[in-house]
């Protein structure tokens, strides 16, 4: 039964998030989003990052091994890298047109 109700709730985060996180990225780069707008949903996403970025760094902490700390850190940095390129090339887009 609880890997049942696991199952449901990671259904239900999975769809809830991927809107979410879809819906903001797709609001970033439309044209018909004014403009604060557009910087509002990037700070979400930014937050969502910073979220996750606690969370792994907070599971580091309390392994305390360093080669945990090690991975941690490229996990983020490829993250926020990946995050970075995203709002980068969608404002881009949006500004050089």
């Amino acid at each position: 039964m609880d890997f049942l109700i696991e199952l449901v709730f990671e259904i239900i985060f999975e769809g809830v998030a991927d809107g979410v996180l879809e819906g903001a990225l797709d609001g970033v780069n439309s044209k018909k989003v004014p403009l604060s707008l557009r910087i509002l949903l990037a700070v979400v996403l930014l937050a969502v990052f910073a979220a996750v970025a606690a969370l792994f760094i907070r599971i580091a902490v309390k392994i305390g091994n360093p080669i945990v700390w090690v991975l941690v850190m490229l996990i983020l940095a490829v993250l926020g890298f990946g995050l970075c390129w995203k709002l980068g090339k969608a404002f881009h887009k949006r500004n050089s047109r």
